[in-house]
């Protein structure tokens, strides 16, 4: 059995600190998920944004009974309406 390697590297942009969020999850016994979310530098919550799309993914595709491109599709649709929920709950954009 092959092992894979990953790292995660980040390079701060214009703000004071990187807002990317980058992680790699067993959701399956046979799959990984790797993300990759830019965190949208200079909003007022990018850091926080992108873990919850990240999490939000993760949850949703570990919870699946399969994994395909429309389970995909459905959890970035998810992902999409928990950053709108969580917008309109605290009034900050994200």
């Amino acid at each position: 059995r092959k092992q894979l390697r990953i790292r995660i590297l980040s390079k701060k942009g214009q703000g004071e600190t990187s807002q990317d969020f980058a992680t790699v999850n067993n959701i399956k016994m046979d799959y990984k998920l790797s993300i990759i979310a830019d965190g949208m530098g200079g909003y007022e919550l990018g850091e926080t944004t992108a873990k919850m799309v990240s999490g939000s993914i993760i949850m949703f595709s570990s919870n699946a009974g399969t994994i395909n491109a429309e389970i995909i599709q459905i959890a970035f649709n998810k992902a999409n309406l928990a950053v709108k929920q969580f917008k309109e709950d605290t009034g900050k954009k994200p």
